[in-house]
């Protein structure tokens, strides 16, 4: 029978000696007990909704009376926020059972987000620009305006610093919805001026009708492109024998100059082979020079325009060497030629 209040009567007895009457007794039945039961969803990523899956629990009663509705406390399509939850489901009670809930534990765990220090440039001796960085992995419509602190950027460049290139380290972010990972970026500082990068002296053959003909060049390789007028200043350069004594004097050498736009170098073709009996002196009148912009390059590296450059070229039989910017020095500086003389 259902829940309820039910009569109770009597009946049946006789007796010789008694008159028998009977009182109506009362049989209270009361709302049977149900239960709920329900299995904890896997654990998500902060982003990923709720489903209509995870309201998946089932309410039985004792008997075959049918059990009460389940209700949720949670939607399908609810976002949570990185976290450890419990859900709570409940069965309606009904004319033969008492109501009954369960509850279950969900994780949302922290979605990945990268930021990335974006890559940046600047002169030597100039303050260094406004960092900024870009973002992977925000998800749910969020953005940088979301995270509980903003990251910041640091650069491994000093004020001081010379030319090259220096890592952006990106630190400093917080959230409690993200694992916020990073990526250092790189900031490039470049010569306030064009300057001369490297010297070489490689040797080049060419076909003169039948023979073939090795010509020693020396190629002075420059941070920039050089103006018109300055690729064809054979006034700015020269290439002079070195003097057997103290009281001699350098001998020039008459050259031709070429220019090669896309790689900005200079080549000093000598008209006849050079002698290294003596080493043989490169200079560059820098103050004679100057970029595609018009400005005077520097020739010595100290971070202003002119300043003459010098190097002394000697042969020692083995095979060339760069003279790279970071060794680059005011006074002479040797490069080393290929073969032997």
């Amino acid at each position: 029978s259902h829940p309820g209040n039910y009569d109770v009567t009597a009946s049946g007895l006789s007796s010789s000696d008694y008159a028998i009457s009977y009182v109506v007794g009362t049989l209270a039945v009361g709302k049977a007990a149900q239960t709920v039961s329900w299995s904890a969803p896997a654990d998500i990523v902060y982003g990923a909704p709720l489903t209509a899956a995870m309201r998946n629990a089932t309410a039985t009663g004792a008997g075959s009376a049918p059990a009460g509705a389940l209700t949720y406390d949670f939607n399908a399509g609810q976002i949570l926020h990185a976290g450890t939850y419990a859900l709570h489901a409940t069965a309606a009670e009904t004319r033969d059972y008492l109501p009954a809930s369960a509850s279950v534990s969900i994780k949302v765990r922290k979605a990945a987000l990268q930021i990335t220090a974006n890559d940046a440039a600047r002169l030597t001796n100039q303050p260094d620009p406004k960092f900024t960085v870009s973002y992977g992995g925000f998800v749910n419509g969020d953005g940088p305006s979301n995270l509980a602190a903003a990251p910041t950027v640091t650069s491994s460049a000093t004020p001081g610093g010379g030319p090259g290139t220096y890592s952006l380290i990106p630190s400093g972010a917080a959230s409690d919805d993200y694992d916020i990972s990073y990526r250092n970026g790189t900031l490039t500082v470049n010569p306030a001026f064009v300057t001369i990068l490297s010297v070489t002296t490689p040797t080049i053959t060419t076909t003169v009708g039948k023979k073939k003909v090795s010509t020693q060049v020396v190629q002075i390789k420059f941070s920039d492109a050089l103006d018109a007028a300055s690729t064809a200043n054979l006034a700015a350069f020269k290439l002079l024998q070195s003097a057997s004594s103290a009281k001699g004097k350098p001998t020039p050498y008459a050259f031709k100059l070429n220019y090669d736009s896309s790689t900005f170098t200079v080549a000093l073709t000598p008209t006849k082979a050079l002698s290294f009996k003596t080493p043989v002196l490169l200079q560059i009148a820098s103050g004679m020079l100057k970029d595609r912009r018009g400005n005077a390059i520097d020739g010595n590296h100290d971070g202003a325009a002119g300043g003459d450059f010098s190097a002394t070229l000697r042969s020692t039989g083995v095979s060339i060497q760069s003279v790279r910017s970071a060794t680059l020095r005011p006074a002479a500086v040797d490069a080393v030629l290929a073969g032997t003389h």
